[in-house]
């Protein structure tokens, strides 16, 4: 607001940043009920395409992470404009960081009525005619060290504010992680696991990041003008390190359809007929060892100007220049570019394995890319007056591209179908894939009415994406590559209402809508074919809460929130016509869960008694064959969860 004193200003600034600062160290520390409370009653997260109105409906999201999972947020650029009477508009860049494990459940193993949920372990068993030796886990386990320092300098000078933002974050990561359906359906054909049979993934992770910050803005608040403008440094290093290995397909009699006597050396094994070399130290057969380097620098202004009082413009830009190297290279039997996979044997006195014409070749790779972009932003906003705000926006948006390492030949068939393959039919592994942008525009209007005791929030969009990082699936090998793969439109509309329509009572309802399409056919998808990802179209959020004011410091409270979400829209192995579809998936349906609370306030605490999933809901959200095998997954929501919630505010 133009007649804010600076002092004021700089205090709601810095609140506004330490609110969500607050917000994402408590999702990454896992305080779930102290993001909740951050919230209004009937504040709304928009969060992963779906609006989470009300604190029990934010609550019940976080609690839906699953226990594995663990996340870093870094934010900068932290820009704040007063947006009306008491409200501010903050907006800023947001880095996460995330790991976790999957989890599925096996359908034999599971009964959803009796609220029990298993996992398969698969134990290592000692060598024998089926399996080699072998060591490792018989659990999904790992670590994570992270040291993450940072520190703030906030200079004022009369009208004119300076902030420096200076980070560090050191990452450690190593994980192992069962692997033994992924070789055994793709590659020896089993439908079932065999009793000893195992096959591992060690994952070692070693990360560096350090940003740096400076940005300069205008305090006067008697000046139409507000203007930011800074520059931006991050140095970003990576290194990682994987090995994946089994303990059955070297004794395999057979396996890609070739076996033991088969060329090109008959009477050895069929390990050594398809890949040409025997397995490394404890069964691995992938190694892959990858570093990165990547910097950006950049600089940034936006300005706002109000040409008359109640309308301002909005006009922004950044301009970064993005520096990435990668080095990547691979050893195994399976990224073996040699790998004879039952060719015949050209010399007249036999071939030996590991000799020429089958010697091995590993691929190396390094890449460097520099890009030099530029992402705009345009705005108007109009205060009617207290109660009535619109605006419209326009901005363009951006994502680096990157470098991966090249998949093993198990993959070139699933590749071909893809349209990865060059012009004599050959199977090609993407090795880098680059950036993509957005243009992004929107309209939208935030009103009040009766006082402020109904309110209507609505926006409309569309955004142009371009040149669409695509991470596509190859369940016949089980592995996964990124490419561009064409455009899409994304267009919908959001509208929140909130309400009071009597003391102690407020109701809120969510409605959403979102479709993103492909604009054009590429070798992996088809015009019209929804980007993977992209959800459900349409989502809904009804919350109610009744407060009873005992006295100034005590009120007793009721709250339920229902979120319903239609059937997404089919990808992947869902849709037919899709290289990967299987007929024998259950594509995932539309569902609602139900959540109550009861608490009580008393000055700054919360004591409540919740249970999420209030109805237990516990049909399947999807049924998922895994191919090559008899054998299904099905994936659940939480079930019902009853506990107690203690927080304060302070």
């Amino acid at each position: 607001m133009d007649d804010m004193p600076p002092d004021r200003r700089r205090a709601m600034e810095w609140d506004c940043e330490r609110a969500v600062t607050r917000m994402y160290g408590g999702v990454d520390e896992r305080r779930y009920d102290e993001v909740a409370a951050q919230y209004a009653p009937a504040g709304v997260w928009h969060r992963q395409g779906k609006a989470l109105a009300g604190r029990d409906a934010i609550l019940a999201a976080l609690n839906a992470r699953t226990s594995t999972q663990m996340t870093r947020h870094l934010l900068t650029n932290f820009t704040v404009n007063a947006s009306g009477p008491g409200t501010a508009r903050l907006s800023c860049y947001l880095n996460t960081y995330v790991h976790d494990s999957i989890n599925t459940v096996w359908a034999n193993l599971t009964n959803a009525d009796a609220g029990v949920f298993q996992v398969p372990v698969f134990i290592a068993g000692p060598a024998d005619a089926l399996h080699v030796a072998e060591t490792a886990p018989n659990l999904n386990k790992g670590h994570n060290n992270m040291f993450v320092p940072y520190v703030n300098v906030d200079w004022v000078n009369g009208d004119i504010e300076v902030i420096s933002t200076t980070s560090y974050l050191n990452h450690r990561h190593l994980s192992w992680n069962d692997v033994t359906t992924g070789y055994l359906f793709p590659y020896l054909g089993a439908k079932v696991p065999r009793p000893g049979d195992k096959g591992y993934d060690e994952l070692t992770d070693q990360s560096e990041n350090y940003t740096q910050e400076i940005r300069v803005q205008s305090l006067d608040q008697d000046s139409p003008f507000h203007w930011v403008a800074g520059v931006f440094y991050s140095k970003d290093y990576q290194r990682s390190f994987e090995v994946e290995g089994d303990n059955f397909l070297q004794l395999a009699p057979c396996f890609f359809g070739v076996c033991a006597g088969d060329d090109p050396f008959p009477g050895t094994s069929a390990f050594l007929n398809n890949f040409g070399v025997p397995s490394l130290a404890n069964g691995a057969t992938y190694v892959s060892l990858s570093r990165a380097n990547e910097a950006q620098l950049a600089g940034f202004a936006q300005v706002d100007y109000k040409i008359i009082p109640s309308v301002t413009l909005t006009v922004g830009g950044r301009l970064s220049q993005n520096m990435l190297s990668v080095f990547t290279t691979q050893d195994g039997p399976e990224n073996n570019l040699n790998g004879p996979y039952g060719a015949a044997c050209p010399l007249a006195g036999g071939c030996t394995p590991g000799q020429p014409p089958f010697d091995p070749q590993y691929a190396t790779a390094q890449l460097k890319d520099n890009e030099l972009v530029f992402t705009p932003k345009f705005g108007v906003s109009w205060q009617a007056d207290d109660a009535d705000l619109f605006y419209a926006s326009v901005s363009r948006g951006f994502r680096p591209g990157g470098a991966q390492v090249r998949l093993p030949a198990a993959c070139d068939a699933q590749l071909i179908a893809f349209g990865f393959k060059d012009a004599n039919g050959n199977a090609v592994s993407p090795t880098s894939y680059h950036s993509d942008t957005v243009w992004s525009y929107e309209l939208g209007s935030k009103n009040s009415f009766y006082d402020g005791a109904l309110s209507l929030d609505s926006s409309a969009y569309l955004i142009h994406w371009n040149k669409i990082q695509t991470n596509i699936g190859l369940p016949d090998c089980g592995y996964n590559t990124v490419a561009n793969e064409g455009s899409a439109t994304s267009k919908g509309v959001d509208v929140a209402i909130s309400a009071r329509p009597a003391p102690g009572l407020s109701l809120s309802a969510a409605f959403g809508y979102n479709q993103v399409h492909f604009d054009v056919t590429t070798p992996a998808f088809v015009k019209g074919q929804t980007v993977p990802g992209a959800g459900s179209p349409y989502t809904a959020v009804f919350s109610g809460e009744y407060t009873i004011p005992v006295d100034a410091e005590w009120s007793p409270y009721v709250r339920g929130d229902f979120t319903w979400q239609s059937k997404p829209y089919f990808v992947g192995s869902y849709l037919r016509g899709s290289p990967s579809y299987d007929p024998l998936s259950v594509p995932p349906t539309s569902q609602g869960l139900l959540d109550a609370r009861v608490g009580v306030r008393v000055d700054t605490w919360d004591v409540s008694l919740f249970a999420n999933n209030l109805l237990n809901f516990n049909s399947p959200n999807s049924v998922d064959h895994v191919r090559h095998s008899s054998l299904f997954t099905e994936g659940f929501v939480r079930p019902r969860t009853i506990g107690i919630t203690i927080s304060d505010r302070f």
